[in-house]
Formats: C-alpha cells, sequence, structure tokens
C-alpha cells in the first residue's frame, strides 16, 4: 500500500506520518524559529566567549600545495542519532545542522609540516586555506600530513581551541576515486521528491539504508595498489548535513575522505543546479591535482553521467573511468554518453574493474556476496566474475 503523491512519486506506508506528529512538527518548528528570532540576538549579547568548533570538510593536495576548508561553528552538544528516535526528533535534528551557528570573521592560523598561514572566515563562517611546501621541500604520500588549525588568540567573544586532521596527498599517476553520495552510496530516491524530503529530514544517519555492496566496493579499490586509500565524495547535499553524511559513512565503513557540500548562504550555491556546481569542482580538483586520474561514481537519477562525460571531454587524460548506477526510476533503455558504463548494481561494477586491473577476484567475489545477499554466489555470478578475470590484465591470475 501507498499514499499518492504529486507527480509519480509515491510514499510507502511505513513512511506515513501520523496527523498528531505532523501538528507537532509544524508546533515546534513555528515555535523554533519564532523562539529563536527573538532569543538568539538577547543571548549572543550576554553569553561568555563562544566555544568555537572547526569542521573541516577535506584536507588535500599534491605534493607542493596543500588545500584545507572548512567551517568555524559554535559548538553544541547533541547526542548521537538511533535508529528508534522519533519523526519529530529527526526533524529538530535537521532543522538545527541546518540552522547552524556559524562564526563570521573568525582568524585561523593553519600549520603543516613547519608551514603556516592565516585566514579568516567569511559571513557564512567557511574557510579555505593553501600552504606551500618549503623551499626544495615536499608533501609526503608515505606519511599523512597532519594539519593543525588554532583560534587565533586574542579575538573578543570566542575562546581558544585548535583542530588536527591528516591531510591526503596526491601523487602524479595517482588514481583516486571521486563518488556522488545520493544514490550513489545512500538509498536518497532522488527522483521521487516526496521519499527523498521524508529520508532527509524525517529519518537520521543510522536509519538511512545504503546501496548494497558499494561500501565493500570502494573498500577494495582503496586498497589496490596505485590507488589513493581515500575517497572524495562531491555531493549536492547542504553543508549543514556534513555531520549527517560523515556518520552515515563512518556507520556503513566506507573510506574516509573529503566530503564536499554545498553552500546554500547568501550568494552560495543554487540548490538545484548540479551541473554547474559539480563541474565547477571537478574542474578545481583537476587543476590542484595535476597528473592525477579519477575513477568517477555516480548515479543516473539526475546529471551525472552529463557532468562526468563533459569533465572527461575538458580533461580526457585525467579520467580513468565513469561508473553510473541506474537508478530504479530510470529505464534500462535511457541512453548514457559514450565511455560510460551504467551498471545494474555494484557487482556489476566490480567485474569491469577487475577487467581493467583495479581489483582482485576476492574482493570482486565479497561484493557480489553482498548485493546477492548469499554466499556462496550464484553460479552464474561465479562465471560472470572467472571470465572479467581471464579478460583482465593478469590473465587469469586474479591477483
Amino acid at each position: 500500500m501507498s499514499v499518492r503523491t504529486s507527480g509519480s512519486a509515491s510514499l510507502p506506508a511505513a513512511a506515513r506520518i501520523p496527523t498528531g506528529c505532523l501538528w507537532e512538527a509544524r508546533f515546534l518548528l513555528g515555535l523554533y524559529w519564532g523562539l529563536g528570532s527573538i532569543l538568539v540576538p538577547v543571548m549572543d549579547a550576554t553569553a561568555g566567549p563562544k566555544q568555537v568548533t572547526v569542521v573541516v570538510y577535506a584536507a588535500y593536495g599534491s605534493p607542493r600545495v596543500l588545500y584545507v576548508s572548512g567551517r568555524a561553528l559554535e559548538k553544541k552538544s547533541q547526542k548521537p542519532p538511533s535508529p528508534n528516535d522519533s519523526a519529530v526528533s529527526n526533524l529538530c535534528r535537521s532543522l538545527r545542522d541546518l540552522e547552524s551557528d556559524e562564526i563570521p570573521g573568525l582568524r585561523l592560523q593553519v600549520k603543516a609540516c613547519g608551514q603556516s598561514t592565516e585566514v579568516a572566515t567569511d559571513s557564512d563562517g567557511l574557510f579555505e586555506a593553501s600552504l606551500a611546501a618549503g623551499p626544495g621541500g615536499e608533501f609526503t604520500d608515505s606519511t599523512p600530513p597532519q594539519v593543525e588549525m588554532a583560534v587565533v588568540e586574542g579575538q573578543k567573544k570566542v575562546r581558544p581551541s585548535r583542530t588536527t586532521v591528516s591531510a591526503v596527498i596526491l601523487r602524479p599517476g595517482t588514481i583516486v576515486l571521486l563518488s556522488d553520495v545520493d544514490d550513489t552510496v545512500v538509498d536518497s530516491q532522488v527522483t521521487r521528491k516526496a521519499i527523498l524530503v521524508y529520508r532527509s529530514f524525517l529519518k537520521n544517519a543510522a536509519e538511512l539504508k545504503p546501496i548494497p555492496g558499494v561500501s565493500r566496493l570502494y573498500r577494495g579499490l582503496a586498497r589496490s595498489p596505485g590507488v589513493c586509500p581515500a575517497v572524495f565524495y562531491l555531493s549536492g547535499s547542504p553543508a549543514g548535513f556534513f555531520g549527517r553524511l560523515r556518520h552515515y559513512l563512518e556507520l556503513h565503513e566506507f573510506p574516509p575522505g573529503p566530503l564536499l557540500l554545498k553552500n546554500l548562504g547568501p550568494g552560495g550555491d543554487s540548490l538545484r543546479d548540479q551541473k554547474n556546481y559539480k563541474g565547477r569542482h571537478l574542474r578545481k580538483l583537476a587543476e590542484r591535482l595535476p597528473g592525477v586520474q579519477f575513477l568517477l561514481f555516480g548515479d543516473s537519477g539526475e546529471s551525472d553521467p552529463e557532468i562526468y562525460s563533459a569533465f572527461r571531454q575538458e580533461h580526457p587524460e585525467q579520467v580513468a573511468g565513469i561508473f553510473i548506477r541506474r537508478v530504479e526510476a530510470k529505464p534500462k533503455s535511457q541512453p548514457v554518453p559514450d565511455g560510460v558504463l551504467r551498471t545494474e548494481d555494484a557487482f556489476e561494477a566490480a567485474r569491469h574493474l577487475v577487467r581493467m586491473g583495479l581489483l582482485g577476484r576476492d574482493e570482486a567475489q565479497a561484493v557480489g556476496q553482498e548485493v546477492s545477499g548469499g554466499t556462496p554466489l550464484p553460479e552464474e555470478w561465479k562465471e560472470a566474475l572467472e571470465e572479467a578475470v581471464r579478460n583482465g590484465p593478469d590473465g587469469g591470475s586474479g591477483r
């Protein structure tokens, strides 16, 4: 049974929100915004120094230049999400995430490997810094550089604090996996707007469902020789959902890595425009990471095939492959650009990566077992995997 909504989208009966719950959500939302507009200015004027949280979205670079980006926010406590949380609790959590208390004009000192620079956050609390290696020196990938960000002392209304993260260094010739998030690593149903809104606001990170086999596929790739152990995640979700998405990725054991999200503040990114947003980030990465090749993973729900294909036309030498997962709402007959591999599941992608020599037989088999939900693999899947191994560069060894 399902509840019909606008267009062709339908919301599962299990996802229906009781009328009383909706009324309570509306009441809490109105109360939240109403009291906030009155009390927040008063509290800001009378409060003591703020405790700062420096959230680092990305720390990566080439052997010559290191790039760090993130946001400075007021520190606030929030209990970890649970599968038992109510819809109203999840809604309030989502609203708090989006209505973050950023700290504009905050001066931060960024240090790594004996180099340092100072930056100030913009009106949305965002910052981006770059550090050049010392004369004749390089940042190494064997020992990831530790990047320290500290609040510059002497600033009014903030307490001193510091944050340390590990940076990812990518040498020319390295292959790095770059992945979309919604409907690529998490089942979001982007093409069905009612379900998308429901899962975005009334489900928390502990309740989101992964796409079968994808986490295991990414882990297998990250262990392959010549492939970067970190994954770049490029999502159209708002930056306020950073904590939610990071928790989801950790919960399902996805490889860590930079998480690039939209800034929806004034003058920031458009909520609907994916092509310009993702294209801009891809071009920036290509410029900053010369000689690096990207394995691009996305889905057929929106514009990933066209975005990735356009990027490959601009930088053909920096694209090792494009993998597009077909979402259920899109027909198998839907055309894709030349050179784009559309897959039905993670096991099909794994077999192709075996043929490319980027994934071993054992890793691909583990992906297939997770996708099929059984051990051992169905016979036809075994045969398909062995064929991929025979057609690979190792000619049957399968690593």
